[in-house]
């Protein structure tokens, strides 16, 4: 039976935002070459992500972008895309942006940015002067970058938009970052979505993350893994402890 395995980009496969350690590229062509499914699953919009095939072939079968608001197929094709209505993004940063959290608006294939420095851009970011240029673009992620701040003041941060607009989004706190999307998307009903296309059933679904936007993942399968060096708590929702994706590899080629 094929099995899928969904995994976490940064501080799970991914450090210092582009370099995979060898020992887990060699893990993953072991795990294609027995045909079984790759699934990357992230907060990272597809121009954060797609160097995973330029830069190191990896042959995923869907990568599940910005919490699951984004599907992309093998072949860069998209599957679905959930958008923030323009008004609501509009009042999340008028109510609860701050001058030490700055916010970047995600499309999916690059951020908009507003009161940035043009020269902290990249080539696919966009800088805007004013708000109401917001309104021309589709945007499925906000990312509110948390540097220098507790984790009791980022979880209050994320309390505090999915209590307000708990209706329309949800916010996921990271290790530096809260990611809002549209409600109901998550990785773990992302991956669910990918596992039906496959016919894939729970008991051949793994999944590996380090982070609090995974624990949508974990819920969803026996077979979920993290890492010895994750907050306490949050190793608590992961059946399985391993030092690196290359060891929970190995686990599900064993079984």
């Amino acid at each position: 039976m094929q099995k899928l395995l969904a995994t976490d980009l940064d501080g799970t496969l991914v450090f210092d935002q582009v370099k995979i350690k060898e020992e887990n590229l060699q893990a993953i062509k072991k795990l294609k070459e027995q045909a079984h499914y790759l699934v990357i699953a992230t907060g990272r919009g597809f121009s954060d992500s797609v160097f995973l095939k330029n830069n190191f072939q990896i042959d995923y079968d869907y990568m599940v972008l910005l919490n699951g608001a984004l599907l992309i197929d093998k072949d860069d094709k998209v599957i679905k895309q959930d958008v923030i209505a323009n008004n609501l993004v509009l009042d999340i940063y008028k109510k609860y942006a701050r001058d030490n959290w700055p916010m970047a608006f995600c499309t999916g294939f690059g951020y908009i940015r507003y009161q940035q420095e043009p020269n902290e851009l990249t080539k696919n970011d966009v800088f805007i002067d004013s708000l109401d240029e917001l309104k021309e673009h589709a945007i499925s992620l906000i990312s509110i970058e948390c540097l220098d701040t507790s984790i009791e003041e980022m979880e209050e941060a994320t309390d505090f938009i999915n209590k307000y607009y708990g209706e329309h989004v949800i916010a996921y706190r990271n290790a530096y970052f809260i990611d809002v999307v549209p409600k109901g998307n998550s990785k773990g009903e992302g991956v669910l979505e990918v596992a039906k296309l496959f016919e894939v059933t729970e008991e051949y679904i793994y999944t590996i993350g380090d982070s609090w936007n995974d624990v949508s993942m974990f819920e969803i399968t026996n077979h979920s893994f993290t890492f010895p060096h994750v907050e306490k708590k949050l190793q608590h929702y992961a059946k399985n402890i391993v030092e690196n994706v290359a060891g929970c590899i190995e686990m599900i080629l064993a079984e």
